[in-house]
Formats: C-alpha cells, sequence, structure tokens
C-alpha cells in the first residue's frame, strides 16, 4: 500500500533588503506595479501612501518599516501585494515578488521552535521554513494590520463607497474635501499633482492650483 501523499502549501514569496518573507497564495489577490504610491497626510504609521487600483483607491502598507527591516526597493519598480484580509482591499508594499513556492507542512517550524518565545509572541509571524533560496519567514496578513491601521482602512473604504453612491445619485456635496477626509485647501500643489496624477489626468503639474482643486472635485465626483 502506497504512503499517503501530503498536500504542499503554496506560498507568494518575496524580499524586502535581504530577507525572504511569504504569505500564503490563498491571501494574496495580485501582485500589483502602481505607477505611484500617493503619500496620505496624517496617515497612520507605517502606511505607504494609497494606489488606485483599477479604479479603486487602496491603501498600501509599508511592510520594511512594519518590521523595522532594512528595505532595499528598486526606484524604477514599486511592487504591492493586493489583499483583502488587511480590513478591506489593501496592500504591503514590497521590495521584489520572487515566485509561488510549494512547500510540505511538516518542512513549516513555528517561530517559537526556531527563534525563540520572543519571537513566537508576534503574532502575524506564523511559521519559517527553508528554500534554495535561503530562510523564509511566513506572514499572515490577516494579522499584520495594527488597531489604527485596520480602523483607517475602514474608514477610507467606507468613504470611496460613499464617493461611488454619491456619483450614482447625482447629488451634489457641499465642501472641498475630499474622498479620504481631507480637506483639498489645506494641500499644496505638489500633494495635488500627485493626487490628480493617481486619478489620470493629463499633465496636472502645468495646471494652477485652483485648477487641480477643481479637477480633483470634479473627478471624484464631489
Amino acid at each position: 500500500m502506497s504512503a499517503q501523499l501530503t498536500k504542499e502549501e503554496k506560498f507568494v514569496m518575496f524580499r524586502i533588503g535581504t530577507s525572504l518573507l511569504a504569505v500564503p497564495v490563498d491571501q494574496v489577490i495580485e501582485v500589483y506595479q502602481p505607477e505611484l504610491i500617493t503619500p496620505i497626510p496624517q496617515s497612520p504609521p507605517n502606511l505607504a501612501g494609497v494606489i488606485n487600483f483599477r479604479g479603486q483607491i487602496v491603501p498600501v502598507l509599508d511592510l520594511a518599516g512594519k518590521l523595522a527591516l532594512q528595505g532595499q526597493p528598486d526606484e524604477e519598480a514599486l511592487y504591492v501585494i493586493i489583499s483583502d484580509k488587511l480590513g478591506g482591499m489593501a496592500g504591503i508594499l514590497v521590495d521584489y515578488v520572487e515566485s509561488v513556492i510549494s512547500v510540505d507542512p511538516k518542512n513549516i517550524k513555528t517561530t517559537g521552535e526556531v527563534l525563540g518565545k520572543r519571537i513566537e509572541d508576534i503574532p502575524y509571524l506564523t511559521g519559517i521554513t527553508m528554500t534554495d533560496e535561503g530562510i523564509v519567514l511566513i506572514l499572515d496578513l490577516s494579522k499584520i494590520a495594527s488597531v489604527d491601521e485596520f480602523k483607517f482602512f475602514e474608514e477610507l473604504r467606507k468613504s470611496s463607497i460613499d464617493t461611488e453612491q454619491a456619483k450614482s445619485s447625482t447629488k451634489a456635496k457641499s465642501g472641498s474635501s475630499d474622498s479620504f477626509g481631507l480637506n483639498l485647501e489645506d494641500l499644496n500643489k505638489k500633494e495635488l499633482v500627485q493626487i490628480a496624477t493617481e486619478l489620470g489626468v493629463t499633465n496636472p503639474s502645468s495646471k494652477t492650483r485652483s485648477q487641480l482643486i477643481e479637477i480633483i472635485k470634479e473627478k471624484m465626483g464631489l
């Protein structure tokens, strides 16, 4: 009688600096390369900004900052792993996405077994394994965001839904707040140009500050 085969688990493996990490493939919607990440003033720590993901405004965590790792990103390429496990649709910014790897569960050790009790107490570090590339730390994206980050993601998602509802009902909205809950009048021209670029505005740097505010309002249905 043949031995029963153990089903291998699949992970998306990526790099931050010299560190190899991975997340379960079923936590990943897509590996996305945005043209721009737009910073958001007064956002939670370790939030890189927001991106336009197929017409949807999606927050992005700076995973290097979150894990206190020294990242070495390619300045000409941004890699964002999109997931719906971070308090709604969100992404994590990484240096480079390597590949999808298959790992036998018996070859996955708990971080406590390998690195000690102190590391075991970090909830989002769920395992460690060896590959041909080296040691890989396995993360659980559903546990990686802080309470403040989850709250921010939820508020952003709600504001985006509210904006879409406003567009569909064609009701005019008063005030000059954008979909992030920010006042456009408080932003400088550089920040307005970044937002306009994310919204697909052609050559936004040639516009005046007041023109940019009106264009952004129109694009967002405000």
